[in-house]
């Protein structure tokens, strides 16, 4: 009876393992279905919409003659009022002189004053510190000096470092002009404030009665461009229609938007745009002087609360221009070119623009990296596929009511591939096209190592890796089946026990056995 007893016990068991096993089989399909049916891919959202320029739905009002603003040079521009017409800027040749000079002459370097140079230091009395004949200064000072004070007598004793004089210098301002794609500009003189005093600028220039914010530009039936205000032709504004020659520097701020790209990434040059006050040490007379250096335009650092991380002003009786480098208190970042017809920093429009573009525009994720690219994957030269994934997070600037960019995008790529492929190497890239036509182009490689190895083993890896869901299918089924085993073997090792104990009740009942 107790045999009887502990068989049908065993049997119970076996039941409920088979019960087990049947809920463990519907759970694992169920999941493998549910698996299929919500997998979803990623997708990049895009918005219908024109070709129109995404900065002509921004406009903010200033009473500004012309003013530019972008994300990065090679994105849509974020606002722009005026910004292809050439005009007298002389700020142009302030700018092209510190880029030129900071790359060719390091902060050490000492520059000699010669008689030229000590004359023009003495009109400039409102600076703290002398330039006299046979001094030698560093060239940190003198480029100090040169831009945040404006001064004329820096710029030269720099030419003649360099150049031996001013002609050499504006050679190769225009030489480097013409690189950087300034099809608009021309360097007239490297002595701003000196030209100024020779060729004031006509009174129409400083009539306050002048309305600047309704200054617009047609082109004639010459294709050239005529200055309006309120349907009144004023020539008096550009350049080439007045009547004496004697000019510091003509640009656009587009022009200048490449000019202020260059000297951001020269790391030498935006060094000396980051200084709001500096103390230099210079040697005079066998003694140590120290000399401080204050930015005219330090307040906007102050009052951008650190959102501007360069900055330059230069007042002049023409256009004075405004530049900055920074970032909205969204992250947005931004370069900013502001022009004024009077000698205004222009330092509450600055920022009244930061503020407006944070209002206007947003900064996206258009890809992360790691994340797999939808709908693409690539061949080997073996034929095995692999998935595509993006190699680098890209983000982009649009307006918060439109992500302005089109539905398609375009893969480009170089298939067959030659094994081994490493996770992380480029194999293509993914263009994204917003409605203007510009074009972002994002890097994507393999999302897995590939091996050169065409055993069957490695063919087996390849198919699972690229069919996910009969890759998880084929996993889920190994588990099962290991279960299976599992509770097979456990259940031998329960029969194996019991006998054992069967046996040791035999041979205790007959000890003869």
């Amino acid at each position: 009876m107790a045999v009887t007893s502990s068989f049908h016990k065993h049997k119970k068991i076996s039941y409920l393992a088979k019960i087990c096993l049947i809920l463990l089989v519907f759970i694992s399909i169920f999941s493998i279905l549910a698996g299929l049916l919500f997998s979803g891919t990623q997708t990049v959202a895009a918005a219908n919409g024109d070709d129109e320029s995404m900065a002509a739905t921004f406009a903010p009002s200033f009473d500004l003659p012309a003013g530019l603003a972008f994300n990065t040079p090679d994105r849509p521009l974020l606002y722009s009022r005026n910004a292809d017409v050439p005009l007298e800027i002389s700020a142009a040749s302030r700018l092209m002189a510190l880029l030129i000079s900071a790359d060719k002459i390091s902060p050490d370097e000492m520059i000699g004053i010669s008689d030229q140079v000590e004359a023009l230091a003495s009109l400039e009395s409102s600076l703290n510190f002398d330039l006299e004949r046979g001094m030698t200064l560093p060239f940190r000072y003198l480029a100090l000096r040169m831009v945040l004070q404006n001064s004329d007598a820096a710029a030269l004793a720099i030419a003649e470092h360099l150049y031996a004089g001013e002609e050499g210098f504006l050679k190769a301002m225009q030489q480097r002009a013409s690189e950087l794609g300034m099809t608009n500009t021309e360097f007239h003189s490297l002595l701003v404030s000196q030209t100024e005093r020779i060729n004031p600028a006509p009174a129409f220039f400083t009539n306050s009665e002048t309305d600047w914010g309704k200054l617009v530009f047609e082109k004639d039936e010459h294709q050239k461009y005529q200055p309006m205000i309120d349907g009144q032709a004023v020539s008096e504004i550009i350049p080439e229609y007045r009547e004496m020659k004697i000019l510091t520097a003509t640009s656009s701020l587009s022009d200048l938007a490449r000019l202020a790209q260059a000297l951001h990434s020269s790391r030498s040059a935006i060094e000396y745009l980051r200084v709001t006050e500096q103390l230099v040490s210079v040697r005079v007379d066998n003694s140590d002087r120290v000399i401080a250096v204050r930015s005219n335009i330090s307040r906007l650092f102050t009052l951008s609360e650190g959102n501007v991380d360069a900055a330059y002003h230069l007042r002049s009786d023409r256009f004075s221009l405004t530049l900055s480098y920074g970032e909205t208190t969204d992250e947005i970042p931004v370069t900013t070119l502001l022009l004024s017809a009077n000698q205004g920093s222009m330092i509450d429009e600055t920022l009244k623009l930061y503020e407006r573009i944070n209002q206007h525009y947003q900064r996206t994720a258009l890809t992360e990296a790691g994340v797999t690219v939808p709908g693409h994957s690539e061949k080997t030269e073996s034929g095995e596929t692999f998935g595509l994934q993006y190699l680098d997070t890209i983000y982009y600037v649009h307006p918060k009511d439109n992500f302005y960019l089109k539905d398609d995008v375009l893969y480009v790529g170089n298939a067959p591939y030659i094994l081994p492929i490493q996770k992380g190497s480029m194999t293509g890239q993914i263009i994204f096209e917003m409605l203007d036509g510009t074009r972002i182009p994002v890097r994507v490689g393999p999302d897995r190592d590939i091996i050169s190895s065409n055993t069957i083993l490695a063919r087996l890896v390849s198919q699972l890796y690229n069919n996910e869901n009969l890759g998880q299918m084929i996993l889920g089924l190994a588990a099962l089946i290991c279960l299976i085993l599992a509770l097979l073997l456990i259940r031998e090792i329960i029969r194996l026990i019991y006998w054992r104990r069967m046996r040791r009740l035999e041979r205790a009942g007959n000890p003869k056995k």
